[in-house]
């Protein structure tokens, strides 16, 4: 009992060694892309503190063709707005939302939802329904009275990816690729003064 118990240890070993090369193999073989949001314009409209933000790369060719493919992709968006400290910033805000993309095959339609409304923008061309992915605008952060005229501000922000399949085999495969081969970045705006927003 007790030899076969090790036998089956060394086996899960065996397998555990064998994920962790192939994992680190493949890191090393795909080129990563790096996902950017980057902040764009802050501006004070009736009362409240708006935003605009940008993803200054395309999506790579491979990830629109996942999508004719029946693979969901889902954009998650994040903004913080954040009062600069000494040695911990405030957060002032936190936004979270996404884009839910995926190909109607009955309508022959790229669908992409937009989490703020669930609002579904179509169209034939994958182009043409783009800019509510690369350029978002009027993000509604916060109240204007929760910003006071001493303190220093700024923005950070950053962008996901998740593809969502209805087979479990390749759920794993994306869920092991994903991090490598689409990387997530931080990216911070210039500090500012609420004086400065318009």
């Amino acid at each position: 009992m007790i030899r076969y118990f090790n036998h089956c240890c060394s086996s899960l070993r065996r397998r555990l060694l064998f994920l962790l090369i192939f994992y680190f193999t493949i890191s090393l073989c795909i080129y990563s892309y790096e996902l950017r949001l980057h902040f764009a314009n802050s501006s004070i409209r009736n009362g409240e503190v708006v935003a605009d933000v940008y993803v200054s790369q395309q999506l790579p060719a491979e990830v629109v063709n996942y999508v004719q493919k029946s693979i969901v992709v889902v954009l998650s968006y994040r903004l913080e707005l954040k009062e600069k400290k000494f040695f911990f910033d405030r957060n002032i805000s936190s936004l979270y939302f996404n884009r839910k993309i995926y190909y109607d095959f009955i309508k022959e339609e790229y669908v992409i939802v937009l989490s703020e409304n669930g609002k579904e923008v179509r169209a034939t061309d994958f182009d043409d329904i783009s800019k509510y992915i690369y350029d978002i605008k009027n993000i509604y952060i916060t109240k204007s009275y929760d910003l006071n005229n001493e303190s220093t501000y700024c923005y950070r922000s950053r962008l996901s990816l998740t593809f969502i399949n209805a087979y479990p085999y390749l759920d794993i495969f994306f869920t092991l690729i994903t991090p490598i081969k689409y990387r997530i970045k931080w990216l911070y705006s210039q500090p500012f003064k609420k004086a400065s927003i318009h």
